[in-house]
């Protein structure tokens, strides 16, 4: 580096990273946004691709858009009917609907001499016949908390679609929904399904990658202004990192990586996590300025002393978040590499853009302040000290904190809910809360039952039964209310043939099935009826809506239902499928996953710090004090109930990755100290007082720029900013306490002559 630390070089340097950072500005400027939510769930999973299979052609739970209107005159007013029949008409006229199911076009059926009739559940005509049909509304399942609201104040209109949707189409049916309500009097709807949540979900994506950007950015200069208080000391790590984001943005685009939920928090992260370098650098700079080095003396000797170490904490921090290659789930395996590269981008430029900028630019005015260096040192020194003449006290106490983080992470459990991400106010969440209360839940479970025997059907009656004992089970033991199944088929039709009352919905017996058999045959035909009978008759979809009680409470359910389902019927195989059940599933796995890569990322560093200050003992030293900030996290989230769940798992890989950075700058100063002859303690002394300084600044900028995520309307944003800084906070406390009394366990290193670093 000294041989190029003069003006001439600088410039060509900086005139070198400028031109590349347009190029990469130029690509960044085209990046896309992901709309494509399936790419979280593993390719690999054959019950995956089986619904995707069946869902192909099919009016899927997954592919309708909900729409819950609030009716204030009730259901039983003919002037609210005409509207909701004149604006479920329009509806049915607006691009992307295939298909509109609401109480104005739903009949029951009589089976009369001359044939089949169908008559309105509700006639707005008829109002004398009010009362009637509440009677029959409430007494039939399909209806009642299906369409209807248990309140009668609301109903429920069901928008089917094309499975895939653009991001454009979805917006045009969201507006053409409220446009067409709003235009026949209906002002409080609320919207609901796949589409309309992902819709939603991107648009907040991309307002909150923008302004968490902006927060942190303007935090970290506030920061580095209070900490350096010159002008030149905040422009030039900013630069660092704001080059680093662009990069690494720019290489997202030149690889075809388009940003979603996972990805958007990359450039926020990496700007916080980049400036990491440039603050130690930057730190040990000033440093040598204080001491009357001259400007390319002082950036040489900076980098001598901390180049090393924060190569290792680049390649140690890449590590973790390339740990992430071994989840099965593709953006997150991009999101560590992207990651990984993002943090290496900023080594380099950190290493060529930033020292040449030094070299360009005048001594900041703080060097001129020695004040403020020794009050630094008073005050380590003294803090120091502290920690020496309390080593009992913080063993005891990080031995306590250990065992309790230890009781409180393994009470720990893998869970999820479907809208926990939202806050209250959140139109999805609000959506959900409103369907679920006044109708039959919004998490929806779907399950395939496939005849073992090649030449029966889901319509014959021994296989018919079978799935009437899977449609009871779900209403006793999920609560779920109205069901589509073969077998619901049936007890329609039987209904409809005994006249049409409510009671008549029942499972016929065997001899009476046979008059049925004409009527199913015709209903076989019907669209929609094609939906749950799949595979030419050879499987057959139960599918209906519960209340969200929890992935981890579903997936019990779920295996109880599949034990249930494998002793009592045994002339059908059952699969649950269906997107609310591989949102459970795919939760524990990946969130599994992710602890094992947190694992694995723990025996990588641990072997590449024995191999660099070679010493099997320093695995033990190290791990410890970087270990108990995670322990602590997993404590803090067991005391205010938050569940393991792919956000929250994410966590803690990128928690370790930074938070090692510090005991290793710590080392590597440690191991300086020790070749210039100074014994342990002193060394450790020495270290504390000028590493330990530097650990704070960047625990303090790190901090100010996560903390800024506490303000996100998505929780799992918000959950990370807080404990990824509360973590922080923990390992820079457990570093300057803990760390140095581990260190003293050391061999005694034999003094060397004196040497200048």
């Amino acid at each position: 580096m000294r041989n190029w630390l003069n003006k001439s070089a600088a410039k060509r340097m900086i005139a070198a990273m400028v031109i590349l950072t347009l190029i990469f500005g130029a690509y960044a400027s085209r990046v896309n946004f992901s709309y494509n939510f399936e790419r979280f769930f593993p390719a690999d999973n054959e019950d995956f691709e089986l619904y995707q299979k069946y869902k192909e052609g099919s009016f899927f739970s997954d592919s309708r858009t909900i729409v819950g209107v609030e009716l204030p005159n009730g259901i039983f007013d003919s002037e609210t009917l005409h509207n909701l029949k004149l604006a479920t008409d329009s509806l049915k006229k607006t691009p992307w609907a295939n298909q509109v199911m609401a109480l104005p076009d739903l009949k029951y059926y009589i089976e009369t001499p001359i044939g089949v009739m169908g008559f309105p559940y509700i006639d707005g005509k008829k109002p004398e016949n009010f009362k009637s049909d509440s009677s029959r509304i409430a007494n039939t399942e399909s209806i009642y908390r299906v369409f209807v609201g248990k309140n009668y104040k609301s109903t429920l209109v069901s928008v089917f679609t094309d499975f895939y949707l653009s991001k454009s189409a979805t917006d045009s049916l969201y507006h053409s929904i409220n446009n067409v309500f709003t235009h026949y009097g209906f002002t409080e709807i609320h919207l609901g399904g796949r589409l309309i949540n992902q819709s939603i979900i991107l648009d907040n994506l991309k307002r909150e990658m923008g302004v968490f950007v902006s927060i942190s950015f303007l935090l970290v200069i506030i920061t580095l202004t209070l900490v350096f208080k010159s002008f030149w000391g905040v422009i030039t790590p900013l630069t660092i990192v704001v080059g680093t984001a662009v990069w690494n943005v720019g290489f997202m685009t030149i690889f075809g990586k388009e940003i979603d939920v996972l990805s958007s928090l990359i450039p926020s992260i990496l700007f916080i996590v980049g400036i990491s370098d440039v603050i130690h650098i930057y730190t040990k700079y000033i440093d040598g300025l204080r001491t009357g080095l001259e400007k390319d003396e002082a950036i040489y000797r900076a980098y001598k002393q901390v180049g090393m170490a924060t190569f290792i904490t680049s390649i140690t921090t890449s590590i973790g978040f390339l740990s992430l290659l071994f989840s099965g789930i593709a953006p997150i395996r991009e999101f560590g590499i992207y990651m990984a590269l993002g943090v290496m981008t900023a080594f380099v430029l950190s290493f060529t853009l930033f020292p040449a900028a030094i070299i360009l630019l005048p001594k900041p005015k703080i060097v001129l302040t020695k004040k403020k260096a020794n009050a630094w040192d008073k005050y380590m020194t003294k803090l120091f000290e502290w920690v020496m003449g309390h080593k009992q006290l913080i063993g005891i106490t990080s031995l306590v904190l250990f065992v309790l983080s230890i009781l409180g992470s393994s009470q720990l459990k893998i869970n999820n809910y479907l809208t926990e991400e939202l806050p209250q106010g959140n139109k999805i969440r609000d959506s959900f809360e409103f369907i679920s209360d006044n109708f039959s839940g919004m998490r929806t479970i779907d399950l395939f039952a496939t005849v073992k025997d090649s030449n029966k059907t889901v319509l014959d009656y021994d296989i018919a039964k079978e799935i009437d004992l899977i449609d009871q089970y779900l209403k006793t033991e999920y609560k779920v209310g109205a069901i589509i199944s073969p077998a619901a088929l049936i007890k329609q039709t039987n209904q409809t043939h005994l006249g049409g009352k409510p009671s008549n919905y029942r499972f016929p017996s065997k001899d009476d099935f046979g008059d049925l058999k004409t009527n199913l045959k015709i209903a076989r035909q019907n669209k929609f009826v094609k939906s749950f009978i799949l595979s030419k008759g050879k499987t057959g979809r139960i599918s209906g809506n519960l209340d969200d009680f929890g992935g981890y409470i579903n997936i019990q359910k779920n295996k109880e239902l599949l034990k249930f389902a494998k002793k009592n019927c045994p002339n059908i195989s059952v699969k649950i499928l269906g997107m609310s059940h591989f949102i459970d599933t795919n939760n524990v796995r990946v969130s599994k996953s992710l602890l094992i890569s947190l694992g694995l990322a723990f025996v990588l560093i641990s072997i590449l710090m024995a191999f660099l200050y070679k010493s099997t003992r320093i695995i033990f030293i190290a791990i410890i004090p970087n270990v108990l900030p995670l322990l602590l996290i997993g404590l803090i989230m067991y005391l205010v109930g938050i569940d393991i769940k792919v956000s929250t798992a994410l966590i803690f890989t990128i928690a370790y990755g930074i938070a090692v950075d510090d005991t290793i700058h710590f080392l590597g100063n440690l191991k300086i100290e020790l070749r210039k002859g100074f014994d342990m303690k002193d060394a450790i002394g020495n270290t504390f007082r000028t590493t330990g300084k530097s650990i704070i600044l960047t625990t303090l900028i790190l901090f100010s720029g996560f903390i800024s995520h506490a303000m996100s309307d998505f929780t799992s944003s918000m959950v990370m900013g807080i404990l990824v800084s509360s973590c922080l906070v923990f390992a820079v406390i457990i570093d300057l306490t803990l760390l140095p009394i581990l260190l003293l366990w050391l061999p005694k290193s034999k003094p060397k002559t004196n040497e200048s670093d």
